[in-house]
């Protein structure tokens, strides 16, 4: 294995052990109620609890002095989730319905992380608490109209709190932010199996606790994976245009991302002469597109499914002060075959092609796999 550091390179050879356990409880209360013929509210809470549990430890040895190193990390992190929401439905006119309602997400999770050097007799420890308090109210609309028209809409706020301390160094994240987020979809019908839409919509991606947290997972001696505070949510603008008739689809997509999530971009520490690999925002993301989903039967015994995307990319991300430009067309294709064959048995064969995809500084490789099966169907008659 070999770290860069500063201007020189240390090779090592690294030996890693690491335990990663995870338990988990869920607790929910739903409650409905029918107000008149046409108008329903209900209630639901829920409850959820993570516990994650990560001791891992690392054994280097260069290999220039044979100089060694052990470190040792234990990593205790419990999550928790509390989700109220509140619903209200009113069928207003005939083919007119109304919806409003709101929700509450209360999150906490608390990051402790020691790390030993039992060789230097060096010890850190390292504690995070986030709260993340999230406040939404939301109203929406479905109107079926004549001539196959149809109209479903809705506009949606969201207030955040995110409160991330630690015992050694106070505040860390104090972020208070509200968004809106409007969607319409307009579908014109042609028969029973053929239709047209045009839809548009705004989501939020929130950075996940694993995003933030600050763990640490070493690749060498002078490079580590870690978790990145100041990450933000990113928002996404979608605009999708979409046909579908009789068996065949065909959709036209456009996604422009304020500060869409990067993970694994590499960024180097001058305090701690380390390589440090993150998630990151970048500045810009947008990507336009195009699917074609259809059946395909050659043959009698011979049935498949093909399903292919096309996306143009454009992004650009900082990094160590320059902003990186980048742009990439990439390529999503799968297909699935069933062959029938005699006494209700059949082979379905299927494959998935993806080409590189972009990942801010980097971007992943090609993706290629095959699946093979032998199926049969089983009938149990009974007669009394």
């Amino acid at each position: 294995m070999e770290s860069q550091g500063g201007d020189h390179q240390v090779n090592t050879d690294m030996n890693i052990w690491e335990v990663n356990t995870w338990q988990s409880g869920t607790a929910s209360l739903g409650i409905h109620h029918s107000l008149t013929e046409n108008q329903d509210i209900s209630f639901s809470f829920d409850y959820l609890r993570y516990d994650n549990d990560n001791p891992s430890s690392y054994h280097n040895t260069t290999r220039e002095d044979g100089a060694e190193d052990i470190i040792l990390v234990s990593k205790v992190t419990p999550i928790s989730f509390r989700v109220a929401s509140f619903d209200y439905i009113n069928m207003l006119l005939p083919g007119f319905t109304m919806e409003a309602g709101g929700k509450v997400t209360l999150s906490r999770f608390t990051n402790t992380v020691r790390v030993e050097q039992p060789l230097s007799d060096d010890t850190g420890l390292n504690a995070a608490t986030l709260d993340e308090n999230i406040f939404a109210g939301y109203g929406s609309f479905q109107w079926e109209l004549l001539m196959g028209w149809q109209m479903r809409g809705g506009l949606r706020y969201e207030h955040t709190d995110s409160y991330l301390t630690s015992p050694s160094e106070g505040v860390l994240v104090d972020r208070k932010f509200g968004n809106l987020f409007p969607n319409l979809t307009v579908t014109r019908a042609f028969g029973i199996t053929s239709k047209a839409q045009l839809a548009y919509s705004r989501r939020i991606t929130r950075p996940t606790f694993n995003d933030m947290a600050p763990f640490v997972f070493y690749i060498g001696p002078t490079t580590f994976v870690s978790g990145n505070l100041s990450l933000r949510p990113s928002v996404t603008d979608a605009v999708e245009a979409s046909l579908q008739w009789g068996d065949l689809w065909l959709a036209v997509r456009y996604n422009n991302v304020s500060d869409e999530i990067a993970q694994f971009q590499p960024f180097y520490d001058q305090e701690q002469g380390a390589l440090v690999i993150h998630s990151d925002n970048m500045t810009i993301s947008r990507a336009i597109g195009v699917s074609v989903s259809t059946p395909w039967r050659p043959w009698s015994w011979w049935e498949a499914q093909i399903d292919a995307s096309v996306y143009r990319h454009w992004y650009e991300i900082d990094y160590v002060g320059r902003t990186v430009r980048r742009n990439m067309n990439r390529v999503e294709v799968t297909m699935t075959n069933i062959y029938l064959l005699p006494s209700d048995f059949s082979i379905e064969l299927s494959g998935t092609y993806q080409s590189t995809m972009p990942m801010g500084l980097s971007h992943s490789d090609r993706v290629r796999n095959s699946t093979l099966a032998l199926r049969s169907r089983w009938e149990r008659v009974r007669s009394l």
